[in-house]
């Protein structure tokens, strides 16, 4: 069983929605296999960061949080009540820091947002704000403004949690791009 429910207007932050991944063992650290055992498998990420509300202290507390807590308390009532459960949202005001050592405070676009960590094994499908037109997949760079429609499921994985996979999103403005890679200004072009 399965929700769909669409986000607020939240910038992209983090990823690259139609670009494919391969899905990596966290253990390992080999990609994993489809169901064939030959082909290797793919995600498309990206993170949306949702403003935060006055008042509201937890994502929860908001008309769409309360949907996915919903979700994730009837797909697993004796796991999620507990700090370890995957939500894949996370405190964009964070000062903790994850296993690279890097804090959510110190990200561009975290502060002051909840950041809902989406991916799927497909690019959701692009459209334009009212959804009339579609648009190149490209458009959704980090930095710009979108809703996103998802899927919310419980997994069926190790850790218990839940996927929000993204079906569909809409470009909502621009903003000013997030860099995702070195700069191209500090490459030295041109020095030879």
């Amino acid at each position: 069983m399965s929700i769909n429910l669409t986000t607020p207007v939240g910038r992209i932050v983090q990823g690259e929605l139609w670009k494919a991944q391969p899905v990596v063992d966290p253990r390992t650290n080999i990609p994993k296999l489809g169901a064939d055992g030959k082909t290797p498998q793919v995600q498309h990420f990206f993170a949306l960061a949702i403003p935060k509300q006055p008042g509201h202290t937890h994502w929860a507390q908001t008309e769409w949080g309360q949907k996915i807590w919903a979700e994730g308390n009837r797909a697993h009532p004796q796991f999620a009540p507990h700090p370890t459960y995957s939500w894949k949202i996370e405190d964009g005001d964070s000062q903790i820091p994850n296993k690279r050592g890097k804090k959510n405070c110190d990200r561009e676009g975290f502060p002051g947002h909840w950041i809902l960590k989406l991916r799927s094994g497909f690019p959701p499908k692009t459209y334009n704000a009212n959804g009339s037109e579609v648009l190149p997949a490209e458009s959704f760079k980090p930095g710009n403004y979108a809703q996103v429609n998802i899927n919310v499921a419980g997994n069926t994985g190790d850790s218990p949690g839940v996927y929000l996979n993204p079906v569909m999103a809409a470009l909502a403005g621009y903003g000013t791009e997030i860099q995702t890679g070195p700069d191209v200004a500090d490459a030295g072009f041109g020095q030879g």
